[in-house]
């Protein structure tokens, strides 16, 4: 019988994240393959059963923690749509960006949903915490008298510094936000992000608490921005 081999499967370039994969590489004779089942469970307590598998996390933008409740000030809706994402981001799991032309997913380390519609969600629910409005929505019914879009173009941690080989890591959103009238169709406030703030260590976690500043500081310049404008639309009659 030949000698039974086992490996290690970093997982890392293929995404599958922090985790490792065991696994058996073996040519078995007839013989051999009766000794390998007989000693089945000496492999039980490695390979195929005890070894703690990396467990799956799940993270949320928390970005109205915090946020006070300010009293009504207007009487209409608001509406927030899910955004468009850049295909790369468009998925569940973490980006980490190892170079402006590479990057990679984490393999047990998830968005709780899309960023699409995690970054919609965020900003409905800074919103309506405000308390300024008399709803803030998801869908076109009650008629809104403003709607939120946007497109989420990079939702990452970027794990390089400004000079080659130096070690830093970051939060990095890049983001698109638009305010439409509904009456008249116009966009009437517009912001683009492409911020990034720094990381003490390479963490999913970290990355997270990072993304969550930089979404909350977007949330406050469109809950500025809207009032704004809904102050400027009453002013003339709109």
């Amino acid at each position: 019988m030949r000698r039974l081999r086992t490996e290690r499967d970093p997982g890392v370039a293929t995404g599958t994240g922090g985790g490792s994969t065991c696994r058996v590489v073996a040519n078995l004779s007839v013989l051999g393959m009766g000794v390998f089942l007989a000693l089945g469970l000496g492999f039980s307590g490695g390979c195929f059963g005890s070894g703690h598998a990396p467990s799956q996390r799940y993270y949320s933008l928390p970005i109205s923690l915090g946020l006070k409740e300010q009293p009504k000030r207007f009487d209409f809706v608001v509406r927030v749509e899910e955004f468009d994402v850049v295909p790369a981001y468009d998925r569940h799991r973490l980006v980490y960006r190892l170079s402006p032309y590479e990057f990679r997913y984490y393999g047990f380390r998830q968005w709780g949903t899309k960023p699409g519609r995690l970054v919609a969600d965020s900003f409905r629910a800074y919103l309506r915490h405000s308390g300024l409005f008399a709803d803030v929505t998801e869908g076109p019914a009650p008629t809104p008298r403003y709607t939120v879009t946007g497109k989420v173009i990079a939702i990452e941690e970027q794990d390089y510094g400004p000079k080659v080989g130096q070690k830093q890591w970051y939060a990095h959103l890049s983001l698109v936000v638009e305010v439409g009238r509904i009456a008249d169709g116009k966009v009437v406030w517009r912001t683009m992000t492409d911020r990034r703030v720094p990381l003490a260590k390479k963490r999913p976690k970290a990355m997270v608490a990072g993304m969550t500043i930089l979404l909350r500081q977007v949330a406050a310049r469109l809950l500025s921005g809207i009032v704004r404008q809904a102050d400027a639309d009453r002013e003339r009659g709109k």
